[in-house]
């Protein structure tokens, strides 16, 4: 049995962190958006007397192919759950850049999820999915639904959001890279470990600015890491200042970092955006909602 799976990368439209929890782990407040910037995974699944999971990629691809990849912990975690075990091939088509604040894994790993449903329709609950999109990661229940949300706790629970207007934007990205943990660490420094609240006023909590995200208007913009991240990355910093001083009626850092986007609903200014990004040397990528 073979399908084809799409992998939507995510922005995050709003990002607030709200708390240190006593797991380790941080909650966090946010709005975040599926985009048409896409992994594409091609599966092949047949009956076995053993599981037995392979992963491969389309082009040279610096990330691994045993349990350490999210994708293939996905599938071990589907099968096993459904109680099947099988042989099955993976192909990932990698396009979302790694490392970027655009929840690639979390997408690749989601839609191993939605792949397995439905090559195997019946087998889990929507209930159960989601039980393990939480365990495999913050962002995958997201992914595994798409859209627009409004996320808490960890980003597992999660409220569908209408989505009024349409957007085009561009992704910015550099050879600069922070990892999730190195970002949560600078955020657990600048904030003494949220002993004391940092909900600013920003805080979509307070209903006055709760009330327009349901409706489906655009959030405030805004993301408590670009404090922590962009000084540690130059490339990311400059390339949001040239984004809106273009004209971008948003500009920000999408989840811990360092990818930058912008949002207009003019597709020639996008595109002006993206050539100007290249003229800086900046692997810049258009995207719509």
């Amino acid at each position: 049995m073979k399908h084809t799976e799409m992998a939507q990368a995510k922005i995050n439209l709003y990002l607030n962190v709200t708390a240190k929890r006593s797991d380790g782990f941080h909650d966090i407040e946010s709005v975040m958006q599926t985009v048409d910037l896409c992994d594409v995974l091609h599966f092949s699944l047949s009956p076995a007397k053993e599981t037995k999971i392979s992963l491969s990629f389309s082009t040279p691809c610096d990330l691994p192919t045993d349990e350490k990849n999210l994708i293939v912990r996905a599938a071990k975690a589907f099968l096993e759950a459904a109680g099947k075990t099988a042989e099955l091939s993976i192909l990932l088509e990698k396009n979302i850049p790694m490392a970027a604040g655009l929840g690639g894994g979390s997408a690749d790993a989601a839609g191993t999820l939605r792949a397995l449903d439905a090559m195997l329709p019946g087998t889990l609950s929507k209930a159960a999915l989601l039980e393990l999109a939480a365990a495999l990661g913050s962002d995958v229940p997201f992914c595994l639904f798409g859209g627009r949300a409004l996320c808490y706790g960890r980003g597992e629970e999660m409220v569908a959001l209408p989505v009024k207007e349409s957007y085009f934007g561009v992704l910015a990205n550099t050879d600069e890279a922070v990892s999730t943990p190195k970002a949560y660490g600078k955020l657990d420094e600048m904030y003494h470990d949220f002993e004391k609240s940092t909900l600013l006023p920003r805080d979509l909590s307070d209903r006055d600015m709760l009330k327009p995200v349901l409706n489906g208007e655009m959030p405030p913009s805004y993301n408590i890491f670009e404090d922590a991240v962009l000084p540690l990355c130059p490339k990311a910093k400059k390339a949001k200042m040239l984004l809106s001083e273009m004209g971008a009626e948003i500009s920000m850092m999408s989840g811990s970092g360092p990818s930058v986007f912008a949002l207009t609903k003019d597709f020639a200014l996008s595109q002006k955006m993206q050539e100007t990004l290249f003229s800086h040397g900046y692997k810049a990528v258009l995207f719509s909602f």
